[in-house]
């Protein structure tokens, strides 16, 4: 699918093609295959082994779990990579997930939802996308819904602030990276 993701990339976000291939492309194909090789290596569950506090002897078990449902929230630039740089890891850990891309660019997500649904077996339901021309909306409901525990947002600070104290209503886990390269506009 790659030739028609180059295509789909560069009349939906303006991208020369070379850039296409390098930066909006290929290195997040590249970051994608690492996350699923690292699946099958990550070491999920381990001991610490026995220790002693106070004469009370107790064995230390860590066990890394699945968050839940991920609400992952793109914004309009590198859209195919900010898509599948959440999407997988949060899969890759057992996750459920729901994809909210930015409305200017949904291309990019849904051509990733149509990947799934025909080329993987990923159930009905475990993959989910909203798209949406409003994305105020949309984002307001992931982030108060108490069936989603987790939002990642990439993003302005000012919404990564609302999503913040959104999510804390619910003691939501969130995960932001924000930047504000708007407000030096003239």
């Amino acid at each position: 699918e790659r030739e028609t993701l180059v295509q789909q990339n560069g009349a939906e976000v303006g991208t020369p093609v070379g850039l296409t291939f390098a930066i909006q492309m290929e290195t997040c194909i590249d970051d994608m295959m690492w996350d699923i090789e690292m699946h099958d290596k990550y070491q999920w569950e381990y001991e610490l082994g026995i220790h002693e506090f106070f004469g009370m002897r107790s064995n230390r078990l860590i066990v890394k779990e699945p968050i839940g449902v991920v609400g992952a929230i793109t914004p309009w630039n590198f859209p195919f990579m900010l898509n599948l740089s959440k999407v997988i890891p949060a899969l890759a850990a057992g996750n459920t997930v729901v994809l909210k891309p930015a409305p200017d660019t949904p291309w990019s997500a849904t051509h990733i939802g149509k990947l799934v649904a025909e080329y993987t077996d990923i159930p009905a339901g475990v993959f989910n996308l909203v798209t949406s021309g409003d994305a105020a909306n949309v984002g307001e409901m992931l982030t108060a819904d108490p069936r989603v525990d987790m939002i990642s947002f990439t993003g302005s600070t000012v919404i990564g602030k609302r999503i913040m104290a959104r999510g804390a209503e619910t003691l939501k886990r969130v995960f932001l990276e924000l930047g504000d390269h708007a407000r030096f506009a003239l």
